[in-house]
Formats: C-alpha cells, sequence, structure tokens
C-alpha cells in the first residue's frame, strides 16, 4: 500500500509539473507574440535597456529547450520546415562568405557579424518547436498574441495621433525618451515631427514598420468582420503616413475580395455602426478644440505630405525616386557585385554595389560608403543571401501563402494567411531584413502547416 502510495504520489507531481510546463509554454508563447511587434517597449536592465521582447525570447527558447531535453532529445522535421532551414543555412553561408570578402573593411564586416546570432537563434527555435508535442498550441498562442499586438500597435498610434494634433506633441519621443538615447545621434526621435504633422510609428521605431503591420490587420479584420480593428488601422494609417501600409493594404484587400465578398450579404452592421463612431470621434477630438489655432493647418499639411509621398514613392516616374531606382538599376549591381550575387555576403550589406560602383553611387546620389539594405526585401535578399537563397525564400513565402489560402476558414490559418499576404507585399517597398515578427512568423506558420497536412 506505502508503494502504491508512493506512486501515486509520483504520479501526480509529474502531472502538477507537465501542467506547469504546459501552461508555462502557452503563455510565453503568447507574449512573445505579442512583444514581437514592439521593439522599442524596454526595461532598465544592468545600466542598459533591454526589449521586453528580448527577455520573452530568451524565457522562450529556454523552456522550449527544456521541453526538448526532458522528452529525450528527438528531432522531428516535417518537409517544409526542412526547406525553412536550408534557407537560414544559406543564410548562414552566406554571411560566412561576406565575412572573407569584407575582411579589411570593418564596417562591412561587423554588418555581416551582426546577423549570425540572430539565424542561428531561428534556425534553434525552427528545431525546437518542430520537435515540441506541444507545437500546435505554441504556434496558436502565439499567433493570438500576434494579432493582438499589432491591434495595440495600431491603437497606441491613433492615441498618439490625437494627442498631437490635441497637445501638440509625440507621446513617443516623451515616454521613450532612454530609448532615443540608444539610437544614432542623426535620429533623436522615435516619431517623427515635421511641418506640423505627424508619423508615428506605433511600438516600432520607424513609420514604416507600422506600414508592415496595418495591412495584415487590415485584411484580418475584413475577414473577420472585426470593424472597429479596420477602423483603428485606416486612422493608423492616416497618422502613420506610411506609404508601404497604404499600398500594401490596398493591394491586399483587391486580392482577396472575393473571399471578403462572401459575407457581403451578412454584415454585422452593429459591429460596422460601432466602427464608423470611432473614427467619427478620433474626427471630433482632433478638429474640435480651438485652442491650437495652428490645427487645421498642420492637418493640410499631414495630408499633403502624405499625398505627396504616395505620389512621389508610388505615382511619379521621375528618376528622383529612389526606390524605383533600386530596381532599374538591379542588373548593373548584379553584374557589378559579380560572384557575390551568387554567394551573398550576409544580411545587412546589400548596398555594396549601389554605394562602391562609380556610375550606381552617383544615380542614387549616395556619398556615404556605409553597408545598409535597400528599401526593398527582395533586393537585399537577392545581394544578402544570393541568388539562390532569394528563389528559395520567394519559394517559402508563396507556398506557404497559397496553403493558406485554401485554409483560411478559421484562426490561426486566417490569422497566417493575413501575416504571410502582409509580409509578401510590403516586402516590395521596404527592408524588412531578418525582422523578428516576419522571421517568427514564418517559422511558425511553416511548421504548423507541416503538423496540420500530416493530421488533415
Amino acid at each position: 500500500m506505502k508503494a502504491l502510495s508512493k506512486k501515486k504520489g509520483l504520479s501526480s507531481e509529474k502531472t502538477t509539473c507537465n501542467d506547469l510546463m504546459f501552461n508555462s509554454i502557452k503563455w510565453v508563447s503568447f507574449f512573445l507574440g505579442t512583444f514581437v511587434t514592439m521593439p522599442i517597449v524596454t526595461i532598465p536592465f544592468g545600466g542598459r535597456l533591454i526589449s521586453v521582447f528580448t527577455l520573452v525570447y530568451f524565457v522562450f527558447i529556454m523552456i522550449i529547450g527544456l521541453m526538448f531535453i526532458k522528452n529525450s532529445i528527438r528531432i522531428k522535421i516535417g518537409r517544409k520546415t526542412k526547406t525553412l532551414l536550408i534557407w537560414f543555412f544559406i543564410a548562414l553561408l552566406s554571411s560566412f562568405f561576406g565575412l572573407l570578402f569584407f575582411t579589411g573593411k570593418q564596417e562591412w564586416f561587423n554588418a555581416t557579424l551582426s546577423y549570425i546570432p540572430k539565424i542561428v537563434s531561428f534556425m534553434i527555435v525552427l528545431i525546437l518547436i518542430s520537435s515540441s508535442k506541444h507545437r500546435l498550441i505554441i504556434i496558436e498562442s502565439f499567433f493570438k498574441g500576434f494579432i493582438f499586438g499589432c491591434v495595440l500597435n495600431v491603437l497606441w498610434a491613433c492615441i498618439e495621433g490625437v494627442v498631437f494634433y490635441t497637445r501638440g506633441y509625440s507621446l513617443n519621443n516623451q515616454i521613450f525618451k532612454e530609448y532615443i538615447k540608444t539610437l544614432p545621434s542623426n535620429r533623436q526621435y522615435i516619431t517623427i515631427v515635421n511641418s506640423g504633422g505627424i508619423r508615428t510609428p506605433g511600438f516600432n521605431y520607424d513609420p514604416a514598420h507600422l506600414g508592415g503591420i496595418v495591412p495584415i490587420l487590415c485584411l484580418y479584420s475584413l475577414m473577420k468582420k472585426k470593424y472597429i480593428y479596420l477602423a483603428l488601422s485606416i486612422i493608423a494609417l492616416v497618422f502613420s503616413q506610411s506609404t508601404t501600409g497604404l499600398v500594401s493594404s490596398v493591394i491586399l484587400i483587391v486580392l482577396h475580395y472575393k473571399k471578403i465578398s462572401i459575407y457581403k450579404f451578412n454584415i454585422n452592421y452593429k459591429k460596422l455602426i460601432n466602427a464608423l463612431l470611432v473614427i467619427s470621434l478620433v474626427v471630433l477630438l482632433v478638429l474640435i478644440p480651438e485652442r491650437n489655432n495652428n490645427l487645421s493647418e498642420s492637418l493640410k499639411r499631414n495630408v499633403e505630405g502624405f499625398s505627396n509621398r504616395v505620389s512621389t514613392v508610388y505615382v511619379s516616374s521621375e528618376n528622383s525616386n529612389i526606390r524605383m531606382l533600386y530596381h532599374l538599376y538591379v542588373p548593373h549591381a548584379a553584374f557589378y557585385s559579380g560572384i557575390k550575387t551568387i554567394t551573398g555576403t550576409g544580411f545587412g550589406t546589400a548596398s555594396y554595389a549601389y554605394v562602391h560602383d562609380p556610375f550606381l553611387s552617383d544615380k542614387l546620389n549616395r556619398t556615404s560608403k556605409a553597408p545598409y539594405d535597400p528599401e526593398s526585401t527582395y533586393i537585399s535578399y537577392l545581394f544578402n543571401t544570393g541568388i539562390f537563397g532569394l528563389l528559395l525564400y520567394i519559394y517559402l513565402l508563396f507556398n506557404i501563402y497559397l496553403y493558406y489560402n485554401n485554409t483560411w476558414k478559421k484562426d490561426p490559418d486566417l490569422i497566417i494567411l493575413a501575416t504571410i499576404g502582409g509580409i509578401i507585399l510590403s516586402s516590395l517597398f521596404y527592408h524588412y531584413t531578418l525582422t523578428a515578427y516576419q522571421g517568427l512568423s514564418i517559422i511558425m506558420a511553416t511548421v504548423y502547416m507541416d503538423v496540420i497536412k500530416n493530421e488533415r
């Protein structure tokens, strides 16, 4: 009887431990998804600022690592997961090639080196999630947290816009003063205030990053009939002046019009009215106060600035359009790079040909020789990971997108469809080089696809 009692006690302890581990990974995954959209949210630690996302990411890796060891260290990798792992391996090889090419060019060498830990961490996370018996709950919790983080971003952008036009100052630039001190000396701000107008990035350090999030939430809110989310997204888009967000949102909605229109005879008018009330409330908050005499002029400049950005970046055919020039001179840059176009030189170094070739540097009016990535993820990845790395990346993205385009009825499939669709489009207009939310979303979506395909 005593032996039986001992066995029951051990079994109970084991169950409690498993439940604790399960609940921990569930909530940590949720917070990982939330804070991956908020890189400027930091806490002081050891005399410096540490991103909350970085801390959650570390805890996440520790927990799934312990679970991996506890479950006899058995690696399970699906077909598409292997393909993604190969892409990360190609990126790693490209980085090593870059270290060889840039020996003696310290700034370029450091740019390549700085991304290697991130590549390795993504490879580890990919293997650990794929091998975890709790991988479904990890992925589902992550995407719940991710869409929640997107909502918080657009809500904060709306609040900051209203405060700016009613009080005359940027909340981000006030609240995140300590974070601003960590930015380069020529960029001592988070939210851009120019000519009385505002460009808010939400909880990001650049409005273009909010522009990558807004299209995701726009499509998701339309397909889920969450019109308040859509209203907040539209307002955030206006306050951010992100041309990337605007164009990507429009194209994404047009591409999925048929799926959205399935529900045109089943509109939730109560939700729609609530959304319109939210927009009206924001407009009233911004327009009514008479204490700001320059308000109407500021708003006018803000709208004009946004329309000019759209016209200059996407409509005008003048050669001053920097994004158009990057695309126009890809063949020239590839020829100048030679073998480096095949091998790649690591993330953050895609501009090598654009700044070192006298012809291209003159066309782009570049005087600095510092490394950076051009404003297109696809161009950047061409020179970062080489032609084979780019082709494999595009193949993976579209393969994931097409799969979820057929299985979009419920979350998290719908969230993944909106996320991957947003990534594909926004990447045309900005360099989201190994951005955390994109990298982790692609990892989660790939593993989830492998698991679900085997179960359905």
